[in-house]
């Protein structure tokens, strides 16, 4: 069972939820427990999802076909992450580290935008194309 609390922590105390914290650790009494703590951070909002399917990838799905790959936007997804999503896995024994490819929804938002800046570096550079920031006004001539 893995149970998480928001709180806050206001001269070295929790601020909120400290009775359900409490609560939590009571229900495990008797028992070995791994208590972690770690900063609450932002996930990418629902705007910056919108804009990587509906802009980004679109856009990138075009410059592959332009130089002859025809992928569809889930592969272009996939290429995207192996190219630009890494984690470390450690293992805690032996110190051995193995990178896997990660998941864009654990990204948060600073670490979204980094990925973000290096899609546009591989699409200026690889295929040629631009692709516009979120709120930027684009003009296309057919």
């Amino acid at each position: 069972m893995k149970l998480s609390f928001p709180t806050k922590v206001i001269n070295g105390q929790i601020s909120s939820n400290r009775q359900p914290i409490a609560e939590a650790i009571k229900s495990f009494e008797g028992k070995e427990i791994v208590l972690t703590i770690e900063r609450k951070r932002k996930k990418r909002s629902n705007e910056q999802n919108a804009y990587l399917w509906g802009v980004v990838y679109p856009i990138l799905k075009d410059g592959f076909y332009q130089i002859g790959y025809k992928l569809t936007t889930e592969e272009v997804h996939e290429l995207m992450k192996q190219s630009f999503v890494k984690v470390d896995l450690v293992n805690e024994s032996t110190g051995e580290v193995k990178t896997i490819t990660g998941h864009t929804s654990n990204l948060t938002t600073s670490q979204f935008m980094e990925y973000l800046a290096d899609i546009k570096q591989f699409a200026a550079e690889e295929l040629n194309v631009y692709i516009p920031d979120p709120n930027e006004q684009v003009n296309f001539k057919f």
